[in-house]
């Protein structure tokens, strides 16, 4: 049966969206629940810390540690941000010199009625997958971005764990913010 599964899971390739899990050689065989962790974006594309500003990227969905032995499948729909992000709309300060924001929560309330406005009957649902598709992809590459670039590695504090929580907290999957 599991061969069965094997198979399935090769011909559908890499798993999309969702939380991939490796185990660590010969820590994991002392202790079962510690592992690697990575996340797939849509196209099956693993991303995951590995160490100090280094977030490797394999559009096979291969881990530094080796193929995902599990994986969690996550709704890209249950983001409470949807992309496209809305832009803020600029108002002149009273005396006309700085530009002044419209309230976040306003503008993704506008950005939000726009988008349903300019729906069809019907293509809601199919606009509302490729927002939350377009969301969860570059919401990944923005964290990918920021380990890159600010992250120092550290095994007990900042790893793939912390890596995977922050992706889901900026997501703010299903409207968490403390994954």
């Amino acid at each position: 049966m599991a061969c069965q599964e094997d198979m399935k899971q090769a011909i559908q390739g890499p798993p999309r969206n969702s939380i991939l899990w490796v185990p660590l050689p010969i820590i994991s065989w002392i202790f079962p629940p510690v592992g690697h962790l990575g996340v797939s974006d849509s196209s099956g594309a693993s991303f995951e810390f590995a160490g100090p500003y280094f977030v490797p990227i394999s559009k096979e969905g291969r881990l530094i540690f080796g193929w995902p032995t599990r994986y969690l499948p996550l709704d890209p729909t249950k983001a409470t941000l949807l992309l496209p992000a809305p832009t803020p709309t600029h108002q002149s300060s009273p005396d006309g010199q700085y530009p002044i924001a419209q309230d976040a929560a306003q503008s993704a309330e506008n950005a939000l009625r726009r988008a349903n406005h300019n729906d069809k009957a019907g293509t809601s649902n199919a606009n509302l997958a490729f927002r939350a598709q377009t969301t969860w992809d570059s919401t990944l590459q923005t964290v990918e971005h920021h380990y890159n670039e600010y992250e120092m590695y550290n095994i007990l504090t900042n790893n793939c764990h912390a890596f995977v929580s922050s992706f889901l907290n900026m997501l703010a999957y299903r409207g968490r913010c403390n994954w």
